[in-house]
């Protein structure tokens, strides 16, 4: 059996949600600063509702097979196949996490923090008895529904009809950071960027 890597890179978003009151809001609008934010509110001992980590479904995903002597067969942008096809079970292909206070119970109002990094990328490792090609990728999503329009991430990738984990995972440059204050019926504001 020959060995494969399956090189998955883009733009990446890392995100963390928590609901908050009106007094932390007004606390994230005083500090100001993205970093002091993020320490003050999303570290520590405080409550994370929800992290999340991945490459985007952007023009700027790509996903390129080598040889094990690193000899590239193949580059694309996008898989042809949801992994949930792939194994015929739609629950496996699509997860869905809404952060919308207008929405969901669970969240008085958001504050979603976002990191964004350009040029990260995920490495897989693979065996098989036949070249790995394009056909054999597949991928899962993750989308992570906002007042403001989805991000939507690559969950997981599938080959053939495994998910795989990564064996290596490069964060980026870092492009922009920011914090989005969601509050029901209301305007998002923005900080940082």
């Amino acid at each position: 059996m020959a060995k494969y890597r399956i090189t998955v890179g883009g733009w990446e978003y890392h995100m963390k949600a928590r609901s908050v009151d009106q007094e932390l809001i007004d606390r994230a609008i005083e500090l100001e600063d993205i970093w002091d934010i993020e320490e003050e509110i999303f570290e520590g001992d405080m409550k994370i509702d929800y992290e999340a980590s991945g490459i985007s479904w952007n023009e700027g995903l790509y996903f390129k097979i080598e040889d094990e002597n690193g000899e590239e067969l193949e580059t694309f942008n996008e898989t042809e196949f949801n992994y949930g096809e792939v194994i015929e079970d739609d629950d496996q292909g699509y997860e869905s996490v809404c952060i919308d206070p207008e929405y969901v119970e669970e969240y008085e109002n958001t504050l979603l923090l976002v990191h964004e990094y350009k040029r990260s990328y995920m490495e897989f490792e693979v065996e098989s008895d036949t070249p790995v090609t394009q056909k054999d990728i597949s991928s899962t999503t993750l989308s992570i529904e906002s007042p403001e329009g989805d991000y939507d991430l690559i969950n997981k990738i599938g080959f053939r009809d495994q998910l795989l984990e990564p064996n290596d995972w490069q964060g980026g440059d870092g492009k922009a950071s920011y914090v989005k204050i969601y509050k029901p019926g209301e305007e998002p504001i923005t900080i940082g960027w």
